[in-house]
């Protein structure tokens, strides 16, 4: 058993129906130690997670508080993704699609900002200063005094 702040992970090699019960007996103990310090494990955030690479893996309907835990082909430990197989696709997969996310995110921030400078400084009138480039672009293009005005106006609503 190893507990990690509010995560908690029991385990055992299982190599028959015996050892299999035996870890059903720690899961009752351990439930029996929470109740002691009032610490109440929740069935529905619990999984189990078998890794093999057998044919016939020992099945075995391991239960907490009166409910069978459900059975996952990939569980999260300390951020890593675990497979059944001890594969790192899933992992590497995770990884990927969460940089990709992040990546997208920054790009589409960089690109709005990027053209609403680009706008303000296009329809900013002569002699103005601007002093927050970040401040929200005003509605109506700001034109006067500008011989190229009709470009400007096209540039602005774009």
């Amino acid at each position: 058993m190893r507990l990690f702040a509010d995560d908690t992970i029991v385990y055992l090699t299982i190599k028959s129906h015996a050892s299999a019960q035996s870890l059903q007996e720690d899961k009752h103990n351990l439930e029996l130690w929470g109740k002691e310090w009032s610490i109440e494990f929740n069935p529905d955030k619990c999984e189990v997670l078998r890794i093999h690479r057998k044919k016939k893996p020992v099945i075995f309907p391991y239960t907490l508080r009166d409910t069978t835990l459900r059975t996952t082909e990939n569980a999260k430990y300390y951020e890593v993704n675990i497979s059944s197989t001890l594969n790192w696709s899933s992992h590497i997969n995770t990884i990927t699609n969460k940089a990709k996310k992040i990546h997208q995110t920054k790009c589409q921030n960089t690109k709005q900002t990027t053209k609403r400078v680009c706008i303000q400084n296009i329809c900013t009138p002569p002699g103005r200063i601007l002093f927050n480039h970040m401040a929200p672009i005003a509605e109506t293009p700001h034109t006067e005094n500008r011989n190229d005005s009709k470009d400007s106006r096209k540039v602005c609503l774009k």
